[in-house]
Order: C-alpha cells, then structure tokens, then sequence
C-alpha cells in the first residue's frame, strides 16, 4: 500500500482553513458496484480475505503479499468510511480508497481482487505525475477487466467534486493498464520526463503517459 506524497508550496501551506474546508466536502460512491464488482471501503471484515489474496501463490512478489494484519487495520483506521483526509503539511493528498471485492459469480480464486483510489487535487505533481486515479489488481484476478470496471464507478466521485476532468498516469511500457485507460474514455495527452528526485520515480519510472478523461 504506497502512500503517495508531493510538495508543498507557499499557496499550500497559506491556509490550513481552506484545505480542511475542501476535504471536509467528501461524499459517499454515488454507485459501489456493477453487479460483479463492489467498491468497499477497508474494514476488519474483509481483512482475512486480504491476507488470503497475499497468501495466495499468484500473489508472490506483489505488494499484497507483504501486509501483514496490523498494517492492514492501520490502514483502515486512516480511512474511515474510505476516506483519507491527508496532510498537507506531510505532502499527502485527501483520497478514497476502497478494496475491490468480487462476488462468486465473478468466478475468480479470490474474493478481494485489488485496490483503488481517488486522489483529490489540482497541483502539477498529481496532473503530470501521480494521477487522480490509480489501481492494482491482483495477479490471478487479472483478465477481467477489474480495473477498468473499478474505474467507470470512481469517475462519478470526481463530478461530484466538480472536476471537468481527471488525469490518469502510466508508464509508457504498460501496455495493459494504457489499454485499461484507453477503454473508459482517456485520451493520451503527452508523455513526460519524471524530474529526478521527484517522488514518481520511487519504482523506477522515468517517464509517465498522461491521459485526460473529460466527465
């Protein structure tokens, strides 16, 4: 679970009043599933079903495999209802976070199958850099169009907050999740240098796609 940061500038840091008032506006998924896909929000409920996807062969080297109980209910005591309010002083932007959980119909050996989020702002690390959405699906979950599909149910938080549009990133190497983006509306934009030093690069990327999707 990587906690995605940014710089500050004088702007951000001029008024503590007008980042809370902002991120105080959150709203409830106007539409958490699609009949085989549901949105939850990280809740000890679901959090064996995590660690079963962690544990599960197809899962060897991921992220998931590495959580362990209490860093998972550390988690969800950050994200009440799905909603992480930030820090701005720590560089971390307010966002929704939810599990993606697969019903039985769905026919997959895992009942949480991924991770996604919103990310709320408008400065340039998160519109050239980071992203306001971003997605994981676990290995033997994949070919199911999980992303895609947690994608279409996200975009609608991001009318709500009024926002004509939001940038999804990629690297230019990543065929599938280019292809992913491509399919709920996003138009390539550019692609642009990560400046050295800057967070985007922690896993090795040195450049991003930018796609647009207009709402």
């Amino acid at each position: 679970m990587i906690v995605h940061t940014h710089s500050l500038t004088d702007e951000d840091h001029a008024s503590s009043s007008v980042y809370l008032s902002k991120v105080m506006r959150h709203y409830t998924l106007p539409c958490s599933t699609d009949g085989g896909l549901e949105l939850v929000a990280p809740a000890p409920r679901y959090v064996e079903a995590m660690l079963t996807a962690g544990e599960h062969p197809g899962c060897f080297g991921e992220s998931v495999s590495t959580w362990g109980r209490q860093q998972l209910h550390d988690l969800i005591a950050q994200t009440p209802a799905g909603f992480d309010f930030g820090n701005p002083w720590l560089g971390r932007w307010p966002s929704y976070v939810f599990w993606m959980h697969a019903s039985p119909s769905e026919n997959v050996p895992l009942s949480i199958v991924g991770t996604c989020s919103m990310r709320l702002g408008t400065d340039e690390q998160l519109t050239l850099y980071t992203g306001h959405i971003g997605y994981g699906v676990f290995p033997p979950a994949r070919g199911r169009r999980f992303a895609e599909r947690a994608t279409r149910l996200l975009l609608p938080l991001a009318k709500l907050h009024g926002y004509p549009c939001v940038w999804i990133t990629v690297n230019p190497d990543n065929t599938p999740s280019r292809i992913t983006i491509e399919r709920v509306g996003g138009r390539l934009i550019d692609v642009v240098d990560i400046p050295l030093n800057n967070p985007a690069r922690h896993d090795g990327s040195t450049q991003k796609c930018r796609y647009r999707i207009d709402l």
